[in-house]
């Protein structure tokens, strides 16, 4: 119950059968893939130091250095193939066996030891007699080798729950060692999928903002000349310049859309500039800054901020960005002549709520669960893009941009009856 390793098995085993005045020893087998094996080595006896040292010198050699053949030795040849506790009152002849001593030796061993009767027992774990317990008593009774077979059973079972403890331990020392393998090996390739990422985003918010400088020359050229700054133009000339300009305007908000998703990418998880601001001053920059659109298709729209409403508190600049998205998501799907609307208001639970509405064609159903990831698109994105649509960043940059402040964006939609995008930002202490 006590001891868990093997060879402090042994020095039990020895020690309790002393106290009950017998000597003994145990013998343990080589062990092997295929079971333990000859030849058997002393692993422990019940000798003290001054006994060890004389039966060392009597027998002319040190225990730890036998090694005992089963054939060699009859009575453990019987033991090892009946598998059962044999015991002999020839003492002495077992004593030169399993000491490998001569016959001139043996007397004075038996008057050191006691030795009268010797009685061998099996130990059975790992998968066989895997060891032997010499027992050697001056008297012998009838029930004594029926005993030390049963004191042998309860050994073994000790010994056999020992090995099963240490097999389990390594297991889990192996499990430990290769989950610590595997966690470095996964923590180097996220620390080189970071890296990567990294390198993406700056390369992407390179290559945008190059981008962005040939393309305003080319919109400010083909605006010069649509406006006949540089002469007249013919109507199959004009046509085609509006066609280069619409792509072009297009192709712009491609590029700043990219320049906000690499912007946001780049900054994220770095603390954001939080001070209060009024509700009505990001609804009055979103409003400014999609007014022109919304007059060129005939779009009506309205902000309002409930009365008394508390200041927000965030990165104002951010929370502009949030508005504009979500309403020029909503000017790309609202029809023309349609209505927009822009709200303030306290949320239940304190907080600073701000929606942004239409009476486009509505989201259908399925799509719902999806549409703050990235590049997603509802319906085809190819013929999408050709209406107007964006890359379908900007919904997910939004979110996580409300996300960071501590709030949360949902949004209600019905096809036919259109959509709604709500979130909550903290309010500042009064």
């Amino acid at each position: 119950m006590v001891e868990n390793g093997p060879s402090a098995i042994f020095d039990l085993i020895c020690r309790e059968l002393l106290r009950l005045g017998f000597h003994s020893a145990v013998l343990a087998a080589e062990p092997g893939p295929h079971g333990p094996h000859a030849p058997y080595r002393y692993a422990a006896t019940s000798f003290t130091e001054p006994i060890q040292r004389a039966t060392e010198r009597i027998i002319g050699h040190p225990l730890g250095q036998l090694a005992i053949d089963p054939l060699a030795v009859p009575l453990l040849s019987r033991l090892l193939a009946t598998g059962r506790v044999v015991h002999t009152a020839a003492a002495r002849e077992a004593a030169r066996e399993l000491f490998g001593c001569g016959a001139s030796a043996l007397p004075r061993l038996a008057r050191l030891i006691r030795l009268r009767h010797v009685v061998l027992a099996p130990l059975e774990f790992a998968g066989g007699t895997s060891a032997v317990l010499v027992v050697a008593a001056e008297r012998l009774h009838r029930s004594d080798p029926g005993a030390i077979g049963t004191f042998a059973l309860q050994a073994s079972i000790a010994l056999e729950r020992a090995r099963l403890v240490g097999a389990l331990r390594a297991r889990e020392a192996e499990l430990e060692a290769e989950v610590e393998r595997r966690t470095a090996d996964l923590r180097q390739a996220l620390a080189a999928l970071e890296e990567a990422d990294r390198q993406k985003d700056d390369l992407l918010a390179t290559v945008s903002h190059e981008l962005r400088t040939p393309l305003a020359s080319v919109l400010g050229y083909t605006d010069l000349v649509l406006k006949e700054k540089l002469g007249p133009l013919e109507p199959k000339q004009r046509h085609c310049l509006q066609v280069a300009a619409s792509s072009g305007r297009r192709l712009k908000e491609f590029i700043d859309e990219l320049l906000d998703f690499s912007r946001h990418e780049l900054t994220r998880g770095r603390p954001h500039q939080s001070a209060p601001f009024a509700a009505t001053e990001v609804l009055r920059a979103a409003l400014v800054a999609l007014a022109p659109r919304c007059a060129e298709r005939g779009l009506s729209l309205r902000a309002r901020a409930a009365p008394g409403l508390p200041r927000a508190l965030g990165d104002r600049e951010r929370v502009v960005q949030v508005l504009t998205n979500l309403l020029g998501n909503a000017v790309r799907h609202c029809g023309d002549g349609g209505h927009l609307r822009l709200a303030a208001a306290r949320a239940p639970d304190g907080r600073v709520a701000f929606s942004v509405a239409d009476d486009g064609a509505g989201i259908p159903p399925e799509h719902l669960a999806r549409i703050f990831d990235r590049l997603y698109q509802v319906g085809d994105a190819a013929q999408a893009r050709l209406k107007g649509a964006g890359l379908g960043l900007g919904l997910a940059i939004s979110k996580a941009i409300v996300e960071d402040h501590g709030g949360s964006l949902s949004v209600r939609s019905r096809v036919g009856r259109g959509t709604r995008f709500r979130f909550t930002l903290p309010a500042a202490p009064p």
